[in-house]
């Protein structure tokens, strides 16, 4: 059994204050984010509910990720499975 991958999220906060991922940290890999290919905003119903951001990003040596950011969570993230999880990030 092969335990989850370590996902760190370095990002820039524009003027607007609100966060873009720029780098992923696969398990001590740094992997720059090459494309946002889609974003959202997720809401709650409620003033005090949890304001989230996704993104989907591509990295380099073609890792895709699902990101999200809140002020509450912080960054978390998962691997899109795909023939990029075969490899080892060291690889390229």
């Amino acid at each position: 059994m092969t335990s989850k991958p370590t996902i760190e999220v370095l990002a820039y906060a524009g003027y607007r204050g609100n966060e873009r991922p720029q780098l992923v940290v696969l398990d001590g890999q740094r992997l720059p984010v090459v494309e946002i290919f889609d974003s959202w905003i997720s809401t709650g119903v409620n003033p005090e509910d949890v304001v989230e951001y996704g993104y989907l990003v591509r990295c380099a040596g073609g890792y895709r990720f699902r990101l999200r950011f809140s002020e509450q969570n912080g960054w978390t993230g998962d691997i899109i499975p795909g023939p990029h999880s075969m490899r080892n990030p060291s690889e390229g």
